[in-house]
């Protein structure tokens, strides 16, 4: 209990709906922090069941790829990890994850990822044809 209202309190401005939105906590940390603060965070919060805290798949999965897209690999990863820690059965959040390992030169890390985002939905084609083109390069 203690930890989440340190960190409501701290980041009582950007509160919605009276809630604070887990990814703008987890950026802060990662940005300011690194991602080993921000991994010890999250589970921390995850201890505590996210006690007011706003979790939003689309807004991990936003700020992963903004990560992404500055070539910051390692905490694109770790939100795209956290995304499928909590919505284990989302068939992106496990593409999301392969696509930042790829980029980040982890082949099996990624073809395990979209493997996986395959056999929870055999109709996602990004990720079949992403993982071809893995294997194709092999």
């Amino acid at each position: 209990k203690r930890l989440c209202r340190r960190v409501q309190h701290r980041f009582r401005f950007r509160a919605r709906f009276d809630q604070l939105a887990l990814g703008e906590v987890l950026l802060e940390y990662v940005e300011n922090r690194g991602v080993e603060a921000a991994e010890k965070l999250f589970a921390e919060l995850k201890s505590e069941n996210f006690k007011g805290i706003y979790v939003e798949q689309s807004q991990l999965r936003g700020l992963g790829f903004s990560l992404l897209s500055q070539q910051k690999f390692a905490g694109a990863i770790a939100f795209f990890r956290w995304n499928t820690e909590l919505f284990p059965q989302s068939s992106g959040a496990h593409e999301n994850l392969g696509e930042a390992y790829a980029k980040n030169g982890q082949r099996d890390l990624a073809m395990a990822s979209f493997e996986k985002a395959i056999a929870l939905d055999p109709k996602n084609a990004s990720a079949a044809k992403e993982l071809a083109d893995l294997k194709a390069a092999k």
